[in-house]
């Protein structure tokens, strides 16, 4: 995890995982941290719960890490990296490693 003081930001990655196609999360939950309340400001989607019961998975993946530099987040999770403005959420740019992977029998499944 990761608190900022100045922002006053806790990051936190997120995975739920419920066997089906519907209800999974992998990603990270951004938290404003004020005296006396914690409230979630967004989350960041690594992948989502369809892709992660039918897309084609590399099988390597990559630990929870968040770093931040002038304002911008950059997650690393599982199978993706993702740059993110730490004020609003809004989704900068993206990279998913594997991608264009599409040989069956080479797949893994997304937690293996």
């Amino acid at each position: 995890f990761r608190f900022l003081t100045q922002s006053k930001k806790l990051i936190l990655p997120k995975s739920e995982w419920t066997w089906g196609s519907k209800g999974n999360f992998d990603g990270f939950v951004v938290y404003d941290v004020s005296l006396g309340d914690i409230t979630s400001s967004y989350e960041i989607e690594h992948a989502s719960a369809y892709t992660m019961n039918h897309g084609c998975w590399y099988n390597a993946h990559m630990p929870a890490r968040s770093f931040v530099f002038q304002s911008k987040l950059t997650t690393i999770l599982s199978h993706s990296v993702i740059s993110t403005d730490l004020a609003d959420g809004d989704e900068l740019w993206n990279m998913t490693l594997g991608e264009g992977l599409t040989d069956k029998d080479n797949c893994w499944e997304y937690f293996f």
